[in-house]
């Protein structure tokens, strides 16, 4: 069960955008879920609702609810390093990633992207459809290319285009992340840690919490 929450966390944990888009604002995003087993139906109300992702000039930040708070990643846009502000065990942690850290931990094998003609209308986008096996579970993307090429995962930045719902299907639950609200204006984000949390790179996280929380 634990890696099930971990393999739900680590899908969102990254978001990338390309360096060259002129988009700046807000996307607000609802996430649903369907299919849970019966240990995770009890814990429904303390999942995930929603998770808002605000692109600046020069930065990235998305921001989810989690059990102890605010999950907070802020990714540079120009040189991907990222400043993850996380609550893990009642701890406040500030983890600074980059991308070398992340491909030196990361164990996640995605196939081929797979483009189908299915199309779906979201907040007046016309979106297509793709599919892509993440660690053996089953992600459908729906994006589209009348807004700047996005990703909020690494594991579909391949996909040329802004990715609108996410549909992710495990053993555990199928969770459905959709964009409600986008609006574009002026974002002004600053990578800086906040007082209350604890530095640590990616190796005195893996020492203090384990591997696994990564």
């Amino acid at each position: 069960m634990k890696k099930a929450f971990l393999l739900f966390s680590t899908l969102f944990i990254f978001t990338y955008l390309l360096a060259q888009s002129k988009f700046e604002g807000e996307i607000f995003y609802e996430i649903t879920y369907e299919d849970l087993i019966d240990e995770l139906k009890v814990q429904e109300n303390f999942l995930p609702k929603n998770m808002r992702v605000e692109i600046g000039e020069d930065y990235i930040k998305s921001i989810q609810p989690s059990l102890g708070g605010e999950q907070i990643i802020i990714t540079n846009r120009k040189t991907q390093e990222m400043l993850v502000l996380i609550n893990v065990l009642e701890q406040k942690v500030a983890l600074q990633i980059n991308e070398k850290d992340f491909n030196s931990s990361s164990e996640k094998k995605t196939s081929k992207i797979q483009y189908l003609e299915e199309r779906k209308t979201i907040l007046g986008y016309d979106c297509k459809m793709a599919t892509i096996n993440v660690n053996g579970s089953e992600v459908v993307v729906f994006y589209t290319k009348d807004l700047p090429r996005m990703s909020i995962s690494p594991n579909f930045y391949e996909i040329n285009g802004f990715q609108l719902e996410i549909i992710f299907k495990t053993e555990f639950f199928t969770s459905i992340t959709t964009a409600t609200k986008i609006e574009k204006k002026p974002v002004e984000i600053k990578m800086e840690i906040p007082k209350g949390y604890q530095r640590m790179s990616v190796e005195e996280f893996k020492e203090v919490f384990g591997a696994d929380y990564l």
